[in-house]
């Protein structure tokens, strides 16, 4: 999205205000008449105030009203949590992945600030309270150097699943692999003679809370290695909270499911195709077929089945990617009556 250069400039100061001093609620300034074309410095500095301010107080109230529903260890473990969040914002908005290597306009560095305390609201707002509490915690990491020819940025988000009692060291080993694939250094062999590369990889991700044991945690991936353009990509893990075990689509539906959904599937992009034009190939069944076997693009929404399909696994990249949504009440005769979505198939 374009922005002029009186909204960056408010941006700017925003996050120069907030890298000097902590940000402090009670005394922001009020907020002038126009924060879309703030005229003046004073006014693009009130603005920035006032924006920060009505973040932080978002953040402020959707913590609380989480650890009031909490007790003992759950309460703790978010408290913890909190100040180790906060910790990593600050090193994570002052690594600059992108703007690092590009030399862009450090804006990216700058709307961090804002722009994962608007993420950090949302993602409190998101957890199950009381006795549901999951017990995740946020992991961040970030690196940066050169070697002759290549300079790089990296950084991955990742959560961590702590739940007392529950064993889920599969599911973290598996989040943590992927984040430390974002930290693969270039060498020699990557050095292309008379040119100075700029890489980046970066690693986000969100929860989505099918019911509150069932989560999936929807892992976004973005990578420049000095091509054309950047690829990115979504990868999915579905947990079950009580038990820790990594849920697949066959634990979800009934067998022979693939033969019912396929049709499905097809007939949803074909209608995209339209707008977004794909390869007809892939709509073969025998294709599509092996395309959803692969569970990391399965994800269990509150109402429906996400099938995610990445750039150019189904169409070009000027496309982009594809969503296939199916809710359950469509696909209720499919959901296993013993399984955890079971309560979504009345």
């Amino acid at each position: 999205m374009m922005r002029s250069n009186a909204c960056r400039s408010m941006v700017l100061a925003l996050a120069l205000a907030a890298a000097i001093a902590p940000v402090q609620v009670q005394a922001q300034a009020p907020a002038p008449a126009d924060c879309d074309q703030p005229a003046t410095a004073v006014a693009k500095a009130a603005c920035a105030q006032s924006l920060m301010a009505a973040a932080e107080k978002a953040l402020a109230a959707a913590y609380d009203e989480l650890a009031q529903s909490l007790q003992g260890p759950a309460r703790n473990h978010l408290r913890t949590e909190q100040e180790a969040w906060r910790a990593a914002h600050n090193r994570i908005c002052s690594t600059q992945t992108v703007g690092s290597v590009t030399g862009d306009n450090p804006l990216d560095r700058q709307e961090c600030i804002l722009a994962r305390t608007h993420r950090r609201t949302a993602w409190l707002r998101a957890l199950p309270a009381g006795a549901d509490y999951p017990y995740i915690a946020e992991h961040a990491r970030t690196e940066s150097g050169a070697v002759p020819g290549i300079r790089y940025a990296f950084s991955a988000i990742y959560p961590r699943f702590e739940r007392p009692g529950v064993d889920y060291r599969q599911v973290n080993k598996r989040l943590s692999a992927a984040a430390d694939a974002m930290f693969e250094k270039p060498d020699a062999g990557d050095v292309i003679p008379g040119q100075t590369q700029r890489w980046s990889r970066e690693l986000d991700y969100s929860l989505v809370f099918a019911t509150p044991r069932l989560v999936s945690v929807i892992s976004a991936g973005n990578v420049y290695l000095g091509g054309a353009h950047p690829v990115g990509g979504l990868a999915v893990t579905i947990v079950d909270l009580r038990t820790g075990r990594l849920v697949t689509p066959r634990d979800l539906f009934v067998a022979g499911f693939e033969d019912k959904i396929l049709p499905m599937v097809q007939a949803d992009l074909r209608r995209q195709f339209h707008e977004q034009p794909g390869f007809d190939a892939a709509l073969e069944p025998a294709r599509l077929r092996k395309l959803l076997r692969h569970d990391a693009r399965w994800a269990a929404r509150g109402d429906a089945i996400d099938i995610e399909f990445n750039v150019y696994e189904v169409g070009p990249y000027a496309s982009g990617p594809y969503t296939v949504s199916l809710p359950y009440t469509r696909i209720a005769a499919l959901i296993r009556r013993d399984g955890p979505l079971a309560g979504k198939a009345r």
